[in-house]
């Protein structure tokens, strides 16, 4: 698991600058989408946009990444001109905790999956696939397959929103489930989402209450709540408090 302490100042908007002269950036070993977009853009949730600008490239697989690859950062194809930089303080630093759970570089398996659900992780560099159906899913997010949240994450949602931002496709066009739980004070209820075949970007919210005494967090799934025998396939798992 990648785990990041990120601060976001006067360096992010430079990077951002950069990125809209519409350079390239070449793979390198190790590197992901997450800690491309959060290298060279400033900010590692632009992910989804460098994918996006080189769906070509990645066939539409944006887990399809590979050492000598040339990506294209969002932006203007040509460069633009620019005025000089005006430089000005930069604002109090301030910190985002996030969590990424990027399968292309995952080294460990993080989901855990009861009875009537399988999880089949490719260690290291391949997707989590999960499949299977719980005939009595109950609304508070259990029985389903789940992942533990890292514990100062948990600390830092508290009586804040979370956002959770995952990168899937389905093996057949269906609906998934996802749930948020802070297993002592509340959760989301199931969430549903449509997706395809093709991978994209899912996004959900919720209002954490605060915590009493802290007994862990969940991020829950439900691959195929109506049984059709579809797996989700999921290449990206980022967890960040809402700015």
């Amino acid at each position: 698991m990648r785990f990041y302490l990120m601060s976001s100042y006067l360096a992010g908007s430079v990077l951002m600058a950069q990125a809209a002269m519409g350079q390239t950036v070449t793979v390198q070993s190790g590197d992901s989408l997450y800690s491309i977009a959060r290298t060279q853009l400033g900010d590692g949730t632009a992910w989804s946009e460098l994918c996006a600008a080189n769906s070509d490239l990645l066939r539409g697989d944006c887990n399809l990444l590979t050492p000598g690859m040339v990506l294209t950062l969002p932006g203007q194809t040509e460069p633009a001109p620019t005025p000089d930089p005006v430089m000005e303080p930069a604002p109090a630093q301030t910190a985002t905790l996030d969590a990424v759970f990027d399968f292309s570089t995952l080294e460990e398996e993080i989901f855990t999956a009861p009875d009537g659900f399988n999880v089949d992780q490719q260690i290291p560099g391949g997707p989590a696939l999960l499949s299977g159906n719980a005939d009595q899913a109950t609304p508070s997010g259990a029985p389903g397959i789940s992942l533990v949240i890292p514990t100062e994450l948990e600390q830092a949602v508290s009586g804040q929103e979370v956002v959770v931002e995952i990168l899937a496709r389905l093996s057949t066009p269906g609906e998934i489930a996802m749930a948020y739980s802070t297993n002592e004070v509340g959760n989301s209820r199931w969430q549903r989402f449509e997706l395809g075949t093709n991978y994209e970007r899912l996004e959900m919210r919720y209002d954490v209450s605060e915590m009493v005494n802290g007994n862990n967090d969940y991020l829950g799934f439900l691959p195929d709540p109506m049984n059709t025998g579809q797996v989700l396939d999921i290449s990206f798992i980022g967890i960040s408090v809402a700015e």
